[in-house]
Parts: structure tokens; C-alpha cells; sequence
């Protein structure tokens, strides 16, 4: 899913959230309607276009990165990793990194 739809999705999510909220709390909406200079629903819809637009323009900027391939070196270490956790679920950490740097660096699984 890219960025975009995922920013459409929550949107989405957000835009219902809010009419369930205002569709739920009328009388309190009304009230405060009455209080304050500009309508409620308006400075939230305002408040959600500001929102949108901010994703949209972060993402327009190039400022939500792409996530790098990870290397085949690193593929190897993983999977040997992996497998010695599998094995040894007790042994610690380290000995574990270091038995799976060893398998990787030689090109694969001993």
C-alpha cells in the first residue's frame, strides 16, 4: 500500500469517526454553535483539510522516503540468523549474531 492510500484510508476513517461524533453529540454541537463565533463543524473541516493537505504535501515533496532493498549480505545474515534462533532459542544474542555474521561472511548455511 503506498503512502497515498494510506492517507486516503485514514481520511476516510478520521471524515467518519467525526460524523459519528457529531451525528452523536447534536445538542452539545448546537450549543457551541451558539457560543462561538464560527460553527463547530466548520473549524473542523478546516482542521481536517489542514491535515490532508500536510500528508499530501509531504508526500508530493518527496519527504516520505522509500524503503531501501536490503542487501544480500543482509538476506544471508537473516536467514542464518533465523535458522540458529530456531535451533538454540536459549543461547544469548551475541553468540547468536556472531555465529550468523560467521555463516553469512562464508556465503550461506554450515
Amino acid at each position: 500500500m503506498t503512502p497515498a492510500e494510506r492517507l486516503a484510508q485514514l481520511e476516510a476513517k478520521l471524515d467518519a469517526v467525526l460524523v459519528a461524533m457529531i451525528t452523536r453529540n447534536t445538542d452539545t454541537f448546537q450549543a457551541l454553535n451558539s457560543v462561538s463565533p464560527r460553527p463547530v463543524a466548520d473549524d473542523l473541516a478546516v482542521a481536517l483539510d489542514m491535515v490532508a493537505n500536510a500528508g499530501k504535501a509531504q508526500i508530493a515533496r518527496g519527504a516520505v522516503k522509500k524503503r531501501r532493498k536490503a542487501s544480500a549480505y543482509n538476506r544471508r545474515f537473516a536467514k542464518a540468523y533465523k535458522d540458529l534462533k530456531k535451533k538454540h532459542p536459549r543461547t544469548k544474542h551475541a553468540t547468536l549474531m556472531k555465529r550468523a555474521h560467521a555463516q553469512a561472511r562464508k556465503g550461506g548455511k554450515k
